[in-house]
């Protein structure tokens, strides 16, 4: 702005410099025609006095002295136009001047003037005629261009006085578009109507500030709207990312950084294709620049998840949106249930297998009579697996479903675990194994008969799997928050590169040897959900040949 302020500042100025100079040209011609006419004029007045006062023998005075008449030129003209007498020139050689327009309104009118091109000297000449008492014509004439001249020997300077004035308005201008602008340069905009500047301004100040209430209010509801969905993104257990129209990422929430694996750095503006190149993602996000939505599955970090992507067009907004779905626990628990259910189908085939022979055998008399009763109480050993397996499945679903026959209430650890105890007393005097129980009475919130089940499968599997003579020993232990159930015995123990997998379902770590005890392998499957459906964590310490000890704490 202040430099187009000075170019037109310093126009104005030159033009006017310019405009001035002419003006006084012009007027310093005029004066100086006017004088050189009023000159003429004069010089013409003498001359017709002295001509009345010396005669007709004065005009050769003329002739003779060089210095009368030396700027002049001087013509006698007799009545008749015949050129009597002419300085510049021999008379007898100029034509007739009667016809001359300031001659014949000389003879009309006593005096005449006219401005014209000499014919003669081939230059513009100002000519004034009086007419003398005789009846003849005194014509004075003198060069125009001689005002010219006087006037040329001041253009040097003239000129060299506008350069100066040009410069001098431009260093002005420079400096008055400087101190123009200066306020408006110094205006401050964060605070409009702060300002003491030109009143002019005023209206433009105004609406800026009104401008800037506007967009606060704007910038605010903005800032909330955005504060609101990184509130509830943020809270997403799912991955969303907001793409552009060409890939770029407007935004990203944690779970989405969390499952590319991107820290906590922010990454809007960079293509997704910088933060992942897997097939899938790639795929998808050409599926989303080309209008269209697609899903995929995709692996990552050991974890399953499902990519959807829908695009977004209208109101000039275009982009997509990625989403990540964690199915990892999905697909654990169908593979799990596919497991589950090969397991069973396999575990009840053996002994429904041998039930069908043995009673085959048994229907068809082909048993010799001293084996019936052998097969019969095989088939109902089998049959006694059988109902304690399915009683087993039953239990695992319901904790599976976390459906139980009795609502959460207070239960004490001490006596639950002594009842338990004596239910198993018979069985651990017939494997030669001593079950105690120790330790201080304790409570927990929790279903009776999930924790009942949970204290009998660990001391069962402590006799089952235990040596003549060996130890079981349950201890309960209340803590500031919650409490502890402790099983160990010192039985067989479990190989360090099995104890991460018993306590899957069907596992066994000899199964000939699970077979011979009676075990279906689900006995650590229910503690682990059961400790689950209460909260609680299980921990397993072992050692072949000196036993094992559970720990469950509430």
């Amino acid at each position: 702005m202040r430099r187009r302020l000075f170019r037109q500042l310093s126009f104005l100025a030159v033009v006017a410099v310019l405009v001035s100079s002419g003006l006084m040209f012009a007027l310093m011609h005029r004066e100086r025609m006017d004088g050189l006419r009023q000159d003429v004029r004069i010089e013409a007045e003498l001359l017709k006095t002295a001509l009345a006062l010396g005669g007709p023998p004065y005009v050769n005075t003329l002739q003779s002295n060089p210095n009368i008449g030396a700027f002049s030129r001087i013509t006698l003209i007799g009545p008749d136009g015949a050129v009597l007498f002419e300085n510049a020139a021999p008379a007898e050689t100029l034509e007739n001047h009667l016809s001359r327009p300031e001659v014949q309104a000389a003879l009309k009118y006593g005096s005449g003037e006219i401005t014209r091109q000499s014919g003669t000297l081939g230059k513009q000449i100002f000519y004034y005629a009086l007419r003398l008492p005789d009846g003849s014509v005194l014509r004075v004439a003198n060069f125009t261009d001689s005002a010219w001249a006087a006037l040329s020997a001041h253009i040097p300077l003239v000129i060299a006085i506008m350069i100066g004035a040009c410069l001098l308005a431009m260093i002005l201008a420079r400096i008055q578009a400087k101190r123009l602008v200066w306020p408006i340069n110094r205006l401050d905009l964060e605070h409009p109507l702060l300002n003491d500047t030109y009143e002019e301004l005023a209206p433009l100040l105004s609406r800026i500030e009104k401008q800037h209430r506007e967009i606060e209010a704007h910038m605010l509801s903005l800032k909330r709207a955005k504060e609101e969905l990184n509130a509830i993104t943020e809270k997403m257990n799912e991955g969303l990312v907001v793409l552009s129209e060409r890939g770029t990422v407007l935004s990203m929430n944690q779970s989405a950084r969390r499952v590319l694996g991107l820290g906590g750095d922010d990454q809007t503006g960079r293509h997704i294709w910088e933060l992942n190149r897997s097939g899938q993602m790639l795929h998808l996000v050409e599926q989303a620049e080309a209008g269209r939505g697609g899903d995929a599955m995709w692996e990552q970090g050991g974890r399953l998840y499902h990519l959807m992507i829908s695009p977004v067009n209208g109101e000039g907004v275009n982009g997509s949106v990625l989403l990540a779905l964690d199915e990892t626990e999905k697909y654990q628990a169908e593979q799990l249930r596919r497991e589950f259910s090969a397991n069973v189908s396999h575990e009840l085939k053996t002994p429904l297998q041998s039930i069908s022979g043995y009673a085959e055998l048994i229907a068809s008399r082909m048993a010799k009579e001293e084996d019936v009763e052998k097969f019969a109480r095989r088939i109902f050993v089998e049959a006694q697996w059988m109902t304690a397996l399915i009683g087993d499945i039953i239990k695992l679903s319901r904790l599976d479903e976390a459906q139980a026959d009795v609502q959460m209430q207070p239960v004490e650890l001490l006596s639950l675990c002594r009842g338990v105890a004596d239910r198993l007393s018979e069985q651990a005097r017939k494997a030669g194994v001593g079950l105690t129980v120790e330790g201080a009475p304790a409570t927990v919130n929790g279903t009776e008969q999930i924790l009942e089940e949970m204290i009998y499968n660990l001391c069962d599997n402590g006799i089952r799997y235990n040596r003549p003579g060996g130890t079981v020993t349950v201890t309960v232990t209340p803590r500031e928050k919650g409490a502890e159930v402790k099983v160990s015995d010192t039985g067989i123990g479990i190989p360090r590169e099995h104890q991460a997998r018993v306590f899957e379902r069907f596992y066994r770590v000899d199964k000939s040897h699970s077979k011979e005890t009676g075990g279906t392998g689900l006995g650590l499957s229910i503690v682990k959900h059961g400790a689950m459906y209460h909260g609680a964590a299980v921990e397993l310490k072992s050692e072949p040949g000196k036993g094992t000890a559970v720990t469950i704490r509430f």
